[in-house]
């Protein structure tokens, strides 16, 4: 006699998950339309499930699969400060150019060294000042110089350093994505061939923020065993909101199963850490 195995009823979409904890504080589950004009219960669970979430990720993102990102900035000559990426959560390593990894800084100790802010050139020195990147020394012309281009309109700034060739003619060229990137940076000078180009980003490596979930089918943005943990702490944080007597035990359970997920070897995690101390910082 063949074994049946049954379909899970909830799957792990974001619908899943909401209907999963309506279920476990006593409420009734909704359907894909209801999330449009969500009643107020709904609503908090949907909002706890992205609040759940992005604790988990703070707590163990040093080792999530996906959580760490390069970014980059394309220098202008006489540009101070430089935003970071949209999705930023906080630095994970160096940030660095062609031939120079910088230093980071205190804004203060920039401020305290070129108090006139004359300073131009390379920079080798950097601060966090709010949402943006301050340098100390501010790129020049000289510095900005075969790093960016415009052609056919479009502005470009290189990835890889080299001679052009019409090969590499950016947007046009065969192999011209190797060596290119397009940029929302205006271009110093018309793209030329025969030219020497150099590597015009300044890198960072960064911790990225968790995708958020926002439609009935969305996933959450973590391994599939972190899951049970997902929905116990948003549970918890309803049950809080609420103030139902026993959310205390469901937050025993969501510190348990974290610290069952930092010990858990597995293929999708790399020995992904958990932490259920203090959380990560921005």
């Amino acid at each position: 006699m063949p074994i049946v195995v049954s379909v899970p009823t909830l799957q792990e979409n974001y619908l899943g998950l909401i209907n999963n904890v309506l279920q476990e504080v006593g409420e009734t589950t909704v359907t894909a339309s209801d999330l449009t004009s969500p009643t107020d219960i709904v609503a908090q669970v949907m909002w706890q499930l992205n609040v759940t979430q992005q604790d988990m990720w703070q707590r163990g993102r040093s080792r999530l699969p996906g959580a760490q990102e390069t970014g980059y900035f394309v220098a202008v000559a006489d540009q101070e400060t430089y935003g970071l990426a949209d999705d930023f959560d906080a630095f994970a390593g160096n940030m660095f150019y062609e031939g120079m990894i910088m230093t980071p800084v205190d804004k203060q100790d920039i401020d305290a060294m070129d108090p006139g802010r004359t300073w131009s050139g390379s920079p080798r020195r950097w601060a966090l000042w709010g949402d943006y990147v301050y340098f100390d020394y501010v790129p020049d012309t000289s510095f900005c110089a075969g790093k960016t281009v415009t052609n056919g309109g479009v502005d470009y700034v290189c990835i890889k350093s080299h001679t052009s060739a019409s090969a590499t003619e950016p947007g046009t060229g065969g192999s011209w994505a190797t060596y290119w990137d397009t940029t929302l940076e205006t271009g110093v000078a018309a793209w030329a061939t025969g030219t020497a180009y150099d590597d015009g980003r300044i890198r960072y490596s960064y911790y990225r923020q968790p995708t958020p979930m926002v439609a009935s089918g969305d996933y959450p943005d973590l391994p599939d065993h972190a899951i049970e943990c997902l929905k116990v702490g948003a549970r918890y944080r309803v049950k809080q909101y609420r103030e139902a007597p026993d959310f205390k035990i469901d937050y025993q359970r969501y510190m348990q199963l974290l610290r069952q997920l930092g010990s858990r070897r597995g293929r999708r995690t790399g020995g992904t850490q958990w932490s259920v101390g203090v959380k990560g910082n921005r």
